[in-house]
């Protein structure tokens, strides 16, 4: 499609682009090109919602395995070591 095709399709005159009715008609019909505002997030509830994520959980939950085991043996090499010396 050529140009002048093209700007006989949007009613748009290439010099002196489009006319002040055809702007007022086409925010009548499309409304302006606004995005809606977004509601700021505080950092808490980012941090809540990152807690959601299946990954986190899942790290969270080998971290706590971990943290309990590692007491847990660490407890046993001492009561091995204490039995040993006996």
């Amino acid at each position: 499609m050529k140009v002048d095709e093209l700007a006989k399709l949007l009613y748009v005159n290439l010099q002196t682009g489009l006319e002040e009715i055809s702007i007022n008609e086409k925010i009548t019909k499309y409304s302006l090109n606004n995005y809606a505002e977004q509601k700021k997030k505080s950092i808490l509830l980012i941090s809540f919602e990152q807690l959601k994520s299946p990954i986190i959980l899942l790290l969270l939950v080998a971290a706590s395995f971990s943290f309990f085991f590692k007491k847990l043996f660490s407890i046993n090499c001492i009561n091995i070591k204490l039995i040993w010396k006996e």
